[in-house]
């Protein structure tokens, strides 16, 4: 149960920093979710990972036996598990290339990531250029 709940937490604080603004606009504009600033999800999200994995290895060990049965009955039914195994290292392998090539469609949620955090952020003059400019366009000292 700790670790379904911990996946829940993981899922939330994951899709709140997902959404969030970059650091310095939070800061700047005391930037809040359910009353926790960003750096407090930050905190969250670090500590429900560490405990998740902490759980997922004390899972694993208390069921050690039953892992081990589980790959010796599946290679005794003669299902090759050097497909599976091939299949799942060539998805992970293919997904990691992907990502850091940033290949479509792989990268949308990147892309998606960039356009939030983008809309965030709305600046009240269009730059500092603009606002040191007089009518006639000549830069004031």
């Amino acid at each position: 149960m700790l670790m379904m709940i911990g996946l829940v937490g993981l899922l939330l604080t994951g899709f709140v920093l997902f959404i969030a603004p970059r650091g310095r606009f939070a800061n700047w504009n005391d930037w809040a979710v359910l009353g926790l600033s960003r750096q407090q999800w930050i905190s969250l999200h670090i500590n429900a990972s560490v405990a998740f994995t902490a759980l997922s290895l004390i899972h694993l060990f208390m069921n050690w036996s039953r892992f081990v049965g589980y790959i010796k009955r599946r290679s005794k039914l003669q299902i090759n598990m050097k497909r599976e195994l091939a299949a799942a290292l060539a998805i992970t392998l293919t997904i990691t290339l992907a990502t850091i090539l940033g290949v479509s469609p792989i990268n949308l949620p990147m892309e998606m990531r960039g356009k939030i955090r983008n809309s965030w952020e709305r600046p009240a003059i269009h730059s500092a250029e603009v606002s040191l400019q007089d009518s006639d366009g000549s830069s004031q000292p």
